[in-house]
């Protein structure tokens, strides 16, 4: 049986690991077996929109799974794990979801090169020819226009929740 993930920064095995990479396999098999959950985190109960935990163990998708398992390594105990976990997920470590990190090539990646969170290799990684295998995509995200959208859909759903609601307490007078 594993320990809870609140006792895990107290588990000798753990302690003991000094290396972040060390620290990243430990985790990875900490965590291996958990289910894929989609959409499973968000900004907590107080949200404006995305009101799924701000952090969870139970399952993950890959971007939570990568976010938490980082934070985690990099942490030495609970309170130091919900800053990172903050600073790797969020601009100023704000947790709104209009400062989350949505997108890895805009987001993600940068902020957490300029943070020293991660280090980008991929031009260091060579195939058994010694050839780059890094190959350069471009496109265009259109943050304001995908904000706009992502809030109409939430609306939406709002609506549809409260005419549910409303349905439910007229049905059951």
């Amino acid at each position: 049986m594993h320990p809870s993930v609140f006792e895990l920064f107290r588990q000798p095995d753990f302690q003991k690991l000094s290396s972040v990479s060390d620290r990243i396999g430990y985790l990875s098999h900490y965590f291996l077996g958990k289910p894929y959950l989609a959409n499973p985190q968000g900004e907590g109960d107080d949200a404006e929109f995305d009101t799924a935990p701000l952090y969870r163990f139970d399952g993950f998708d890959c971007v939570t799974y990568v976010n938490n398992i980082l934070a985690l390594a990099l942490s030495r105990d609970f309170a130091e794990f919900q800053k990172k976990l903050l600073q790797i997920n969020y601009y100023d470590g704000d947790a709104k979801f209009e400062k989350r990190f949505h997108f890895m090539s805009l987001d993600w990646n940068p902020q957490n090169q300029k943070n020293n969170i991660v280090r980008d290799i991929t031009c260091e990684i060579f195939d058994e020819k010694n050839r780059s295998i890094a190959m350069l995509a471009e496109g265009e995200i259109d943050k304001p226009h995908w904000f706009l959208k992502k809030s109409e859909h939430e609306s939406e759903t709002r609506k549809n929740a409260r005419e549910a609601v409303a349905f439910g307490k007229f049905c059951f007078l």
